[in-house]
Order: structure tokens, then C-alpha cells, then sequence
């Protein structure tokens, strides 16, 4: 990642605008890490125009399991109806970065799988329940 990568996902729980964090606050990544050369603010107003008649919705969280070769221990959404919503912003948010020629620079999977990475000082369990007001974009700072 670069600095001007940007991230978009949905938090679970409020955080404030320009906060820095080191441990990731819990989330869904919706598209982990895509760069492109229309500013920022040009891909907020498209994803706004997209997504202004997305409803808000509830999530509900299933059970623990290990991701990335057993590495990353997530909440993993299976939900239908959870999943359905989910995988349909997805696929918008991909379509609106790509009419804006971002690339993406994590590589995506060939099938999106919602979850929520368990952090050591916060976690979700089985049957919890959030949320999807709104989506969040982070702007990398710096190299990483």
C-alpha cells in the first residue's frame, strides 16, 4: 500500500471523522485497498449517486472461523439475507471504481466472503448483530 490507497468498508461502531489507528477498529471490508488517479472526493460523490437508495440494514454475525491459510481467526457472514445485501454493495462499489479506473491493489478474491476480523482488545460473536448505515472510506497515510 501507498499513500492515496483507499479502503472502504463498514464499521461497526462509530468512529470519529480523521481519527488514526494502528489496530483496526471492527469492520467489513466491503474493497480493501484500490488506487486511482480521480480524486478522492470524485469517488465519494459516485459512490453517493450509487448507493443514495441503499437502505439501511441489519447484519447478523455467524459463527468464528480461520481465514487466510488459518492465520486470521474472523466472524464469518452467512446470513442469507445479510450476504444478499452485503455482496450487492460490493458489486457496486467495484463497478463505480472501475468507471473511475481504479485498480484494485489487494487482490480480490474470487468470491467475496463478508466477515468481521476478531481484534484482541474487541470482538463479535455468533448471533451478534449490526447495523449498515453508511460506509467508510480510508485514505492511506504514508507508506505501509
Amino acid at each position: 500500500m501507498q499513500s492515496g490507497d483507499l479502503f472502504i468498508g463498514v464499521f461497526i461502531r462509530h468512529q470519529k471523522i480523521g481519527r488514526t489507528f494502528i489496530e483496526w477498529p471492527l469492520h467489513v471490508t466491503i474493497v480493501s485497498w484500490a488506487r486511482g488517479a480521480a480524486e478522492p472526493q470524485v469517488l465519494l460523490a459516485a459512490l453517493d449517486r450509487e448507493l443514495r437508495s441503499t437502505k439501511a440494514f441489519s447484519v447478523k454475525v455467524g459463527p468464528e472461523t480461520l481465514f487466510s491459510d488459518g492465520r486470521v481467526l474472523v466472524n464469518e457472514i452467512t446470513d442469507a439475507k445479510s450476504l444478499h445485501n452485503l455482496i450487492d454493495i460490493y458489486e457496486k462499489v467495484k463497478e463505480v471504481e472501475n468507471k473511475l479506473g481504479y485498480r484494485f491493489v489487494s487482490t480480490l478474491h474470487p468470491r467475496y466472503r463478508p466477515h468481521v476480523t476478531v481484534q484482541s482488545l474487541d470482538r463479535l460473536h455468533s448471533g451478534d448483530e449490526f447495523d449498515v448505515r453508511s460506509l467508510t472510506v480510508i485514505e492511506q497515510k504514508g507508506s505501509h
